[in-house]
């Protein structure tokens, strides 16, 4: 295994906010993703977790992807269809990259607005990181 996707289970999507009501959108984008999963090369190379909560729901469901000594990713307003289309195009991409950093132009073009931060490795070692 390389990385894992860690999926908001608690989110709604944005017409259920306002109502205060409505089933959870993540529920639909996991089985999605599930789904798409199965379709890489690999499939065993990612896992999903479920999170309680991963930001504020009013933007979207959102999606982790972190891994061993590689940058992680965190992506808002995921919803089944294109834009898991794009996850696995982005999944293959940070696979290939060797930092979990793969380039801008290889990166789906889907995601570029979806994309809400990037983490760097959380097990740098002794490495220096700067100063404070």
């Amino acid at each position: 295994m390389i990385g894992s996707l860690h999926v908001c289970r608690s989110c709604q999507t944005r017409d259920a906010v306002r109502r205060s009501s409505g089933p959870a959108a993540s529920s639909d984008l996991q089985n999605s993703i599930a789904a798409m999963l199965r379709g890489l090369p690999d499939p065993a190379a990612f896992k999903v977790a479920l999170g309680e909560c991963l930001g504020p729901c009013s933007a979207g469901v959102r999606v982790a992807v972190t891994g061993s000594g590689r940058w992680g990713w965190l992506f808002q307003g995921l919803q089944p269809g294109a834009d898991v289309d794009a996850l696995a195009a982005f999944l293959l991409a940070w696979q290939a990259a060797p930092d979990g950093l793969p380039a801008k132009s290889d990166r789906p073009t889907r995601l570029l607005r979806k994309t809400i931060g990037r983490l760097p490795p959380s097990d740098v070692g002794d490495q220096p990181v700067g100063t404070v």
